[in-house]
């Protein structure tokens, strides 16, 4: 019983539920157009091109890799898993160009792209 009244007192003096009574806030929307760096632009156009061939659904994307084993298909999936749609994907690709974090730079990730893509040339000629 105590324990309830200590509780209650606590409520009653720190917590409260106010309606604002305020009118709609304003907002404004600014553009900002910018260029992507060489690298950065890049790991996106690679995402893009790969929306593109799925007709930027992504959830054709989605099903597509979700029986592909590939390396550029685990990144698109990893993009797409979080995305609701392939515009939002691309906006996110943009933003970042590792969303996993393990890259410390755009220049980075394309090198890990390249040689990624160098092996698996290589497996194809063997």
């Amino acid at each position: 019983q105590r324990r309830h009244e200590l509780a209650q007192t606590f409520l009653d003096r720190f917590v409260r539920q106010n309606i604002a009574e305020i009118d709609e806030i304003p907002q404004e929307e600014h553009l900002k157009y910018v260029t992507l760096p060489p690298a950065e632009r890049a790991v996106y156009l690679e995402l893009e091109t790969h929306l593109k061939s799925l007709e930027m659904n992504s959830q054709k994307a989605k099903k597509s890799k979700k029986s592909s084993k590939g390396d550029r298909e685990k990144r698109m999936q990893q993009v797409l898993e979080d995305s609701q749609s392939a515009e939002e994907a691309l906006l996110k690709r943009c933003s970042h160009f590792d969303l996993a974090g393990n890259s410390k730079s755009a220049i980075e990730t394309c090198q890990q792209i390249f040689e990624t893509r160098k092996a698996q040339k290589d497996a194809c000629v063997r």
